[in-house]
């Protein structure tokens, strides 16, 4: 079984890319059959894969699925068709679980949200909406076309983001490797100018810094693996637990605002 991606013209002229689920001799016949002219083909092979259902895995399969139906596949065929040419082990198993509501009479957004909780992905709500109401008046496709467009936004608004931070970011990271070196290398050698009796004579801010070199130069390596096992967590908990994380920065002030004229340059932006 091969995905057949393809640009051929429509009753209109027009030229339209779509998808061919099967293998290459039902291809050719479906040409034959349907008299398509052929400006561009590529044919692509499944090898099934593993790993957690993500972002772009639910992204890649609206492309496809939008593809499908726009060539007027019931939604049924549509899902079944994906199934058997997804590479995901976990792609299949969303597929399979949304492919089960649909047979047992559950609208196609209700399906998803179904399937959702059963691979452990928290889909946006604008999304959601957005098929949803897509389905209630009969415009799926559109409001699929609509929810992809959101996505790809929203991917746009947060490579922006990280694009920003990451100067201030080297930064921050670039002190904390100063203020490391200046402690493990440059106070222990001004320590070791002083006696021990005038060590103890000097100024009260002196003999804290110096006193905190001297500690730290002797267990750096504890402090050092300390350190870098503090960001790990952080790190695993800004992963696991972003919801959390995002309503944390959301309560700051700045980003509160920042956040909220995103929105609403998506909401009003001129299309």
């Amino acid at each position: 079984m091969k995905k057949i991606i393809y640009e051929s013209s429509d009753t209109m002229g027009n030229i339209v890319k779509r998808v061919f689920i099967g293998e290459s001799d039902e291809f050719q016949r479906y040409i034959k059959k349907n008299n398509l002219y052929i400006y561009s083909i590529k044919e692509e092979e499944v090898k099934i894969e593993k790993g957690k259902f993500k972002h772009k895995d639910f992204r890649d399969f609206l492309e496809e699925f939008l593809y499908l139906i726009q060539s007027g596949m019931p939604i049924d065929q549509a899902l079944k068709s994906l199934y058997k040419v997804t590479a995901k082990a976990e792609t299949k198993f969303f597929i399979d679980r949304a492919l089960a509501g649909i047979k047992d009479g559950t609208p196609f957004s209700k399906s998803l949200e179904n399937a959702f909780v059963e691979v452990n992905y928290e889909a946006d709500s604008m999304v959601k909406s957005l098929i949803a109401i897509g389905e209630e008046i009969g415009e799926l496709d559109l409001s699929i076309e609509r929810a992809l467009e959101h996505m790809k936004y929203q991917e746009d608004i947060s490579s922006q983001i990280s694009q920003a931070i990451r100067y201030p970011t080297f930064l921050f990271g670039m002190s904390i490797m100063m203020v490391f070196f200046v402690f493990w290398f440059v106070v222990p050698k001004f320590s070791a100018m002083f006696t021990p009796e005038e060590f103890e004579r000097l100024p009260s801010l002196s003999y804290a810094i110096l006193s905190i070199g001297k500690t730290l130069d002797g267990n750096m390596g504890f402090v050092f693996i300390g350190f870098i096992s503090v960001i790990g967590l952080i790190w695993v908990s800004v992963k696991k637990n972003k919801k959390f994380w995002f309503a944390l920065v959301a309560k700051i002030g700045f980003f509160n605002r920042l956040m909220l004229k995103i929105e609403l340059s998506y909401i009003f932006r001129v299309v």
